[in-house]
């Protein structure tokens, strides 16, 4: 074996020891941070939240916002619409992503809230465009088609 080769075993065994006794080490007392206590009158100190746990509150926090929820929802069903059609997976879970937050817009939306008939068909607009789009087909002709079926939809909602 050369000296090179046994050089490199060396310093290898080196750092999985030194891995070793780093996975064995005491692990080191929490941060914490000092808070006012109204009811105390009086400053105590609380242990720091780690980063796995901001991350979880986050996304817990973010699944409750209706936009993000929808937003989800749709890059799945775009994702799912362009691999049953052959197209770009990319693409469809960015358009039903797009179309998904689109449709939790107009639903928070206060303007459109006493218009049912205009919240309908720009549904049908937006889905229309969103499936045009995601297809590869001309989106102005799609969106029309879709406000069509919207206003349809409204139609046979209120008849």
């Amino acid at each position: 074996m050369s000296r090179m080769n046994m050089n490199l075993r060396t310093v290898l065994a080196g750092m999985m020891l030194m891995g070793l006794m780093a996975l064995t080490l005491p692990v080191q007392a929490e941060d914490y941070q000092r808070v006012y206590d109204a009811k105390a009158h009086k400053y105590v100190y609380v242990p720091k939240k780690s980063v796995s746990q901001k991350i979880t509150t986050g996304a817990k926090k973010a699944w409750q916002d209706p936009v993000i929820k929808k937003g989800i929802i749709g890059a799945g069903v775009g994702l799912g619409a362009a691999a049953l059609t052959d197209r770009s997976m990319v693409k469809g879970s960015l358009v039903g992503a797009g179309v998904g937050a689109g449709w939790a817009l107009l639903d928070k939306s206060k303007t459109l809230q006493d218009k049912p008939l205009l919240k309908q068909v720009s549904k049908g607009a937006l889905t229309g465009a969103g499936v045009g789009a995601a297809t590869g087909h001309k989106v102005l002709p799609a969106a029309v088609l879709g406000a069509g079926a919207g206003a349809a939809v409204h139609y046979v909602k209120t008849h």
